[in-house]
């Protein structure tokens, strides 16, 4: 399975948040640290924050009696 590289996060973690990059294997985190730590596909997060365990779950569905 090819791994994810996300890089310049904010990483939220129980005691600290600290910037930096996150190795995803697996569907785990495999590796934390400041430059850069894989050789997965590469996701710029420009400085937003990572939470690990935290689902997006927002959505907006449109009825069609909503568009009048």
């Amino acid at each position: 399975m090819a791994g994810l590289t996300v890089t310049n996060a904010r990483i939220v973690t129980r005691d600290d948040i600290v910037s930096g990059t996150v190795e995803v294997a697996g569907g785990r985190f495999s590796a934390v640290g400041e430059g850069s730590v894989g050789s997965g596909a590469a996701l710029d997060f420009e400085g937003d924050y990572l939470l690990p365990g935290l689902v997006e779950l927002t959505r907006t569905i449109w009825s069609a009696s909503s568009r009048r």
